[in-house]
């Protein structure tokens, strides 16, 4: 089985090799030079109910000489963003199944941060709509709310889902977030090379044989002597996940609406 590949970008220090280490499960550092992390491959098999795939993380970091330090980040990803989209790199570009792109929270240049957004963009309109696509922020101690949620905003605005490094299990909707939500996004895309464990037919089943549970839950009333259901709390995340759909294209609510429809049978 051909193997499928996942590019890792972003500056020094900005949280690559910590994700692409809960990813795979490798924690061997005895490749890890101490000039550049680029060139890093993180090769592994993941195995989910439905499939397994063989997997490749590939880690690029610019600038290219981390010793380089007093260069602007938003320069150097320009120049990486236009050396990535030359025809030295198409066979990559067509090989690769998702992109993460990874930056520090702390003293962030918002306007900066947005310049960054753009060229990713770029990058994402080179692969295609069939991959996916992942802002993820790192940081070296805690980040006020406030601001972990105005990022949020501006990746979402941008067309881009937004994981916090630093964050790891369930929020209050019952969505799994940071690092566990990027461990799901890679347990339910849609590889290019996978061996299915089941017939497509036994998912389509297992869903619709749940579809007149989630009915009956959403047309009853609520019963104040269930502590697990708040009516008022899964109103609230569909006003947010329907915001977040609203910044996403064709390709990419087809994918969000999805999974949320698994969230949601899940729940009720």
């Amino acid at each position: 089985m051909a193997p499928n590949n996942v590019l890792v970008v972003g500056a020094p220090k900005s949280g690559k090799i910590r994700l692409a280490q809960h990813i795979s499960g490798d924690y061997d550092t005895h490749t890890i030079q101490i000039d550049s992390h680029s060139g890093l491959i993180y090769t592994f098999d993941l195995t989910t109910k439905y499939f397994n795939v063989n997997l490749n993380i590939l880690i690029e970091e610019f600038p290219d000489d981390r010793s380089d330090v007093e260069k602007d980040t938003v320069i150097c990803l320009e120049e990486w963003t236009s050396e990535f989209s030359s025809d030295e790199f198409v066979e990559l570009r067509e090989a690769l199944d998702g992109l993460v792109y990874t930056f520090t929270m702390e003293e962030l240049d918002m306007e900066k941060f947005e310049k960054q957004l753009e060229f990713i963009g770029k990058i994402k309109e080179l692969i295609g709509e069939e991959a996916f696509f992942v802002v993820a922020g790192a940081a070296g101690g805690e980040v006020e709310s406030l601001i972990v949620e105005e990022i949020e905003d501006q990746v979402i605005a941008n067309g881009f889902e937004f994981v916090n490094l630093q964050e790891s299990g369930m929020n209050e909707y019952r969505e799994k977030v940071g690092k566990d939500r990027l461990m799901e996004i890679f347990e339910t895309h849609d590889w290019s090379n996978m061996e299915k464990t089941v017939q497509p037919e036994e998912y389509t089943s297992h869903k619709k044989e749940k579809m007149p549970e989630m009915a009956k839950g959403l047309l009853e009333v609520e019963d104040a002597d269930d502590p697990d259901f708040d009516l008022e709390r899964m109103l609230q995340k569909l006003r947010v996940d329907k915001e977040k759909v609203r910044a996403l294209d064709d390709k990419e609510k087809k994918d969000y609406v999805d999974k949320l429809v698994e969230e949601y049978l899940e729940y009720f």
